[in-house]
């Protein structure tokens, strides 16, 4: 399959929606220094997407609950913000997973909360916008910053989960987006936007040493090095030995059928449930499932 299929686009729903969000990543200790400020300024360019904050666990302690309402508070005064808030602490794919599937957009940009814009990412994410309706995944500068499609998504897979913590799901995907189309993902310089890192993380964030030591040594599993494989973001070329999981098998179903729940005509539902049954997982081996849900 080349890239250049992957610009159809999954049919609207009735409803007129929005085929853009934007999900921005962060936890409690970034709250104010780093994810309002950001947030504000996305809405201070114009920019009117619907946007979905993911607000992380922490691995070894509660969240701070007056903290995290102080925040809320904050980002209800912003237009068309919403939130999802984990109890524990998530990986990155599992993240940008649970993320992508809640905001149920064509296209979702991804952001780390440790990043600022100014006026010139106005521009360049419309344009990064057009770039990935046709080959599915565009990188902005790197991985705190990219734009990802449904299409890209139903084709190549969700991000990896059994990367549990932080790092290495990326280099992971762009393996796998190389290998099935024959060519690395589109990676853009937007001079609007910049990532902070060296600024803004330290230890408590991520670090070999700690919770990304996990993808590290998952990464060592996954990949081996071989003359014949894929570079990708690796410094050589390597294969992968274990094969894709797929870890959300009901979402297609699911965005092929949600119509139906504004159907009144039994006869339009069992059609159309019957038509999306193959994009739901075999529950039972063989012929045992013979008729209806």
């Amino acid at each position: 399959m080349s890239v250049s299929k992957l610009s159809s686009v999954l049919s609207a729903p009735k409803k007129e929606r929005s085929d853009k969000s934007i999900l921005v990543t962060t936890f409690e200790r970034r709250f104010f220094d780093n994810c309002l400020p950001l947030l504000k300024q996305i809405r201070a360019l114009g920019i009117t997407s619907p946007i979905m904050v993911f607000i992380n666990g922490n691995l070894e302690y509660m969240h701070n609950a007056s903290l995290r309402s102080r925040f809320v508070q904050e980002i209800s005064l912003l237009s068309d913000v919403s939130i999802i808030c984990c109890n524990y602490m998530a990986g990155t794919s599992r993240i940008w997973n649970l993320g992508i599937q809640m905001l149920d957009t064509d296209l979702v940009l991804c952001l780390s909360d440790d990043v600022e814009i100014d006026s010139n990412f106005v521009s360049e994410l419309d344009y990064s916008f057009s770039c990935v309706e046709q080959n599915g995944l565009t990188i902005l500068n790197h991985f705190s910053s990219f734009i990802i499609s449904r299409k890209c998504i139903e084709v190549l897979g969700w991000f990896d989960e059994r990367f549990l913590g932080f790092g290495e799901e990326d280099g992971d995907y762009i393996w796998r987006y190389q290998e099935k189309f024959g060519e690395p993902p589109l990676t853009l310089h937007a001079s609007g936007i910049r990532h902070l890192n060296s600024q803004s993380r330290d230890s408590y964030v991520a670090g070999k040493q700690k919770w990304s030591l996990v993808n590290a040594e998952f990464q060592k599993i996954k990949y081996v090095k071989n003359p014949s494989g894929i570079s990708g973001r690796f410094d050589e070329p390597r294969v992968s030995t274990l094969p894709s999981t797929d870890f959300y098998p009901l979402e297609t179903f699911r965005r092929c059928t949600y119509d139906l729940l504004k159907e009144s005509d039994p006869a339009v539902i069992q059609e159309k449930l019957l038509a999306n049954l193959q994009k739901s997982p075999k529950f039972f081996e063989g012929n045992e499932r013979q008729k209806g849900l």
